[in-house]
């Protein structure tokens, strides 16, 4: 008799490990969900940069024509 509580005892605690073991991976694959999330939205923020950089190279492009022909305007007003 005290053999089967023991065994009872035994898998019953075998229960309650595999029940946690469940707990501890689907804590772990919400983490993993966070860190994609995460990752995405650092590569948003990486994508936005490189537009606002693509932004700003245009507009010294722009600057850059404005002041050739603005250079080359008081240059030919001066002949």
């Amino acid at each position: 008799l005290s053999s089967l509580v023991l065994l009872r005892v035994v898998l019953d605690l075998l229960r309650v490990v595999l029940d946690l073991l469940r707990v501890v991976l689907d804590l772990l694959r919400v983490v993993l969900d966070l860190l994609r999330v995460v990752l995405d939205l650092l590569r948003v923020v990486l994508d936005l940069l490189r537009v606002v950089l693509d932004l700003l190279r245009v507009v010294l492009d722009l600057l850059r024509v404005v002041r050739v022909f603005t250079s080359s305007f008081l240059h030919w007003s001066y002949l």
